[in-house]
C-alpha cells in the first residue's frame, strides 16, 4: 500500500513537472534516417575531396576512380555508425539505458552501499571513503554529484515515459520499464538525503567546511599570483621586443646616416678633385699647353 502510495505521488509530481523534463526524444525511425543520410553526406563528402586531391595530384582517372569510391565507402559508414550511436541516445530506448546505467551507478557506490547495508549511518564509513583533512565535505560535494545524477535519470525517464505514452504501438514494453525504474528512484533520492542531512549536521562539518573554504581561498590566491605573474612575463616579453625593434631601428638609422655621410664625402671630395683638374687644364688651356710650373 505504501509502495503504491509513493508510485501514485511520484507520477503525479511528474505530470506537474513535465515542463522541466528534457526535451521530447527522437523517435528511432527520425535517428535511423538521420544517421543514414549523415552517412551518406559524409562518403560524398569525402569521395569528393579524395578526388580533387588525386586530380592535382595528377593520378590516372581508373586508380582515382577506385581510390574515391574506397574513401566514400569507409567514411560513409563510419559516418553512419557514428551517427546512430549518437542519435540513438535520444530516442526512448536511449534515455532508458542512460537512466539504467546511472541507477546502475548509484546501486554500486561505495558511500551509499557502506550505509544501506549496514542499515544505519556512520561517521566511520565516510572517512573509510574520504581521506584528507575535509572528509565530510568531500562526502557531501560527492552526494550533491549522485543527486544531479539521480535528477537527471529522473528527467529522462520522464521524457521516454511521455514519448511511449504518446506512441504505444512504436515503443512496446517502454512505459512499464520506465515505470519499474521510476519505481528505484525513491529509495535512492531517501538514501542520499539521508546521507547528506547526517554529513552536513555533524559537529565536525563547519569545522572541515571552513578548512576547505581556506584551501579554496587558498587556491585562487595562488591562481590569481600565477595569472599576475603570467601578465608580468608578458608584459616584460613585450617590453623586451620593443626594445630590440627600437635598438634595431635606431642602429639601422645610424648605418643610414653613416653611408649617407660617406656618400656626401666622397661626393664633395670627387668634387673637389674635378674641381681641381678643371682649374689645371683651364691653366693649360690658357698658356696653350706650354709646360708651366703650378704652385697649388
Amino acid at each position: 500500500m505504501k509502495n503504491a502510495l509513493h508510485m501514485k505521488r511520484l507520477f503525479v509530481i511528474a505530470a506537474l513537472c513535465s515542463s522541466f523534463s528534457t526535451a521530447r526524444p527522437i523517435h528511432k525511425n527520425t535517428a535511423r534516417t538521420g544517421a543514414i543520410i549523415g552517412g551518406i553526406a559524409t562518403g560524398a563528402i569525402a569521395g569528393f575531396i579524395t578526388n580533387q586531391a588525386l586530380k592535382s595530384g595528377q593520378v590516372d582517372g581508373a586508380t582515382r576512380t577506385l581510390v574515391s569510391l574506397l574513401s566514400s565507402g569507409a567514411f560513409g559508414v563510419g559516418g553512419w555508425l557514428l551517427l546512430d550511436y549518437i542519435l540513438q541516445q535520444y530516442t526512448p530506448e536511449g534515455k532508458i539505458k542512460y537512466a539504467e546505467n546511472i541507477i546502475s551507478d548509484l546501486d554500486n557506490d561505495f558511500l551509499l552501499n557502506r550505509n544501506v547495508h549496514a542499515g544505519s549511518i556512520d561517521i566511520s564509513s565516510v572517512n573509510v571513503c574520504f581521506s584528507g583533512s575535509w572528509p565530510l565535505v568531500r562526502a557531501r560535494n560527492h552526494l550533491t554529484t549522485l543527486n544531479d545524477k539521480l535528477v537527471s535519470a529522473y528527467k529522462n525517464l520522464i521524457s521516454a515515459y511521455n514519448e511511449a505514452q504518446s506512441s504505444p504501438s512504436d515503443y512496446p514494453g517502454v512505459a512499464q520499464r520506465c515505470k519499474a525504474l521510476l519505481g528505484r528512484l525513491p529509495q535512492l533520492e531517501k538514501t542520499i538525503k539521508n546521507l547528506t542531512n547526517f554529513v552536513i549536521s555533524h559537529p565536525d562539518f563547519n569545522f572541515q567546511s571552513n578548512l576547505y573554504e581556506k584551501h579554496l581561498e587558498a587556491q585562487r590566491q595562488r591562481a590569481h599570483e600565477q595569472n599576475m605573474q603570467f601578465s608580468q612575463q608578458l608584459h616584460d616579453s613585450s617590453e623586451r621586443q620593443n626594445d630590440r625593434h627600437h635598438d634595431r631601428v635606431e642602429r639601422h638609422k645610424d648605418r643610414t646616416h653613416t653611408s649617407v655621410e660617406k656618400d656626401l664625402d666622397r661626393w664633395h671630395t670627387s668634387y673637389e678633385n674635378e674641381k681641381d683638374r678643371d682649374f689645371k687644364r683651364e691653366v693649360l688651356r690658357d698658356n696653350e699647353y706650354r709646360p708651366i710650373t703650378l704652385n697649388i
